[in-house]
């Protein structure tokens, strides 16, 4: 019976690790976004999806998210940010540039984290924090590395 559980639990892990590869893989295969290119949620680690992001979100709605929940996806995931641990605007006074940049910083690691590594450098770059992320016409990624 022993053997039987511990076979349950590495057949358990095979099947996280597959599926959040098979994430990584689908997310970085993203060439162009638009307002309906969708980003797929990988599994925590306990094999759960976190509450903010059960179901595949488009890139539009996850730059899009408050503060707040950014701050518990991310925690959810267990990423911490460099530099910016414990940042919270409400009790920092700080310029919106700091803001944006905590943002940004944010939101590009989930996306790495999330293998979508050409959003999250179009985004880093600041050629897609406008417009081109968040407005109708598509946004066309660099070529493949």
């Amino acid at each position: 019976m022993h053997g039987l559980s511990n076979n349950l639990a590495v057949s358990f892990d095979a099947d996280h690790v597959r599926t959040n590869c098979n994430v990584i893989l689908t997310n970085s295969a993203i060439e162009q976004v638009t307002n309906t290119t969708l980003i797929q949620p990988k599994l925590r680690l306990d094999g759960r999806y976190p509450l903010d992001f059960a179901m595949p979100m488009t890139v539009t709605n996850l730059m899009a998210l408050p503060e707040d929940q950014l701050d518990r996806l991310l925690k959810e995931y267990d990423i911490s940010i460099r530099g910016f641990a414990g940042y919270n605007a409400r009790e920092c006074d700080c310029d919106s540039a700091m803001e944006r940049e905590s943002r940004v910083s944010k939101l590009s690691t989930l996306l790495d984290f999330l293998g979508a590594r050409r959003i999250a450098d179009v985004l880093r770059s600041g050629s897609g924090g406008g417009g081109g992320m968040s407005g109708s016409r598509p946004l066309m990624l660099g070529g493949r590395r």
